[in-house]
């Protein structure tokens, strides 16, 4: 029964160390907390963004879901436990603007730079709770 256990703990170490690509590995990142950075306002917040590599992610939020094609990206991010960041460049609903997913020693963010017609361009940096491998 120990070695059982011990398999099981082991198991779960090496499948948790394993290095998750940005760009080839569809990733759910699970937000606890907005900063709008056009007021500077913080508030807790729940959302998720669900990355699927160089095509597209989407924008999952409490009542709606919005597509995000990706149309480049800039920067090499092959390991999302460990520091570093990746650019991309997004269209939405004929918008167009940037999401930046980075990790330093402070935490993991998403910030989020688009136009909206009419309107003040949406500036947003979301803290991540939690990042798990599919969807």
């Amino acid at each position: 029964m120990k070695k059982l256990l011990l398999f099981t703990v082991l198991s779960a170490m090496f499948l948790t160390s394993q290095a998750q690509n940005i760009l080839t590995t569809p990733l759910s990142w699970s937000v606890t907390q907005l900063n709008d950075l056009n007021t500077n306002a913080t508030m807790a917040y729940q959302c998720t963004f669900k990355t699927y590599g160089t095509q597209s992610m989407q924008w999952v939020q409490k009542k709606a879901t919005t597509t995000l094609e990706v149309t480049s990206t800039s920067g090499t991010w092959t390991n999302v436990n460990a520091n570093g960041k990746m650019v991309f460049k997004i269209s939405a609903e004929g918008e167009t603007g940037s999401l930046t997913f980075e990790k330093s020693a402070v935490g993991t963010y998403i910030t989020i730079d688009l136009s909206q017609s009419g309107q003040t361009r949406l500036r947003q940096s979301y803290t991540v709770g939690s990042i798990v491998n599919g969807q």
